[in-house]
């Protein structure tokens, strides 16, 4: 008899109102925590892909850093640098130099700036010059 009047009270503990809402709350907590952990997880992913593709980014870099250091310890590279900034040629070799019509509009602009910027006294110089030219 005592077994079936436990039986009772755990059926009727486990109905009850009070039990129900300890239980809507557990769970309720749980899944708070589950969804915390999720976006964790969620931010060390993307942190974790940023990290490998800076890896990635870093790597190349250090390869084109080897290329380019291999480069300069080549004969061409050497070979170029003098050229370009001693002058340096080659036996037989002829040197051609082109001035870009930009160039020449600059240096135009220049003198026309130059003769702009002139002070006062430097107009009145000018002035009497040329009459003591003629």
């Amino acid at each position: 008899m005592r077994t079936v009047n436990k039986r009772k009270k755990f059926v009727k503990t486990l109905s009850s109102k009070f039990f129900l809402f300890c239980l809507i709350l557990a769970f309720a907590g749980l899944a708070k925590i589950t969804v915390e952990k999720y976006i964790e997880v969620d931010k060390a992913k993307a942190t974790l892909n940023q990290e490998q593709k800076k890896i990635k980014e870093g790597e190349k870099k250090n390869t084109e850093l080897k290329e380019m250091l291999k480069y300069f310890q080549t004969k061409e590279y050497f070979e170029n640098i003098a050229k370009k900034k001693l002058n340096l040629v080659r036996p037989g070799e002829k040197v051609i130099y082109v001035m870009p019509e930009e160039e020449e509009e600059k240096k135009a602009k220049e003198e026309e700036t130059k003769k702009v910027e002139k002070s006062f006294w430097e107009k009145i110089r000018e002035f009497f010059r040329k009459d003591d030219e003629k």
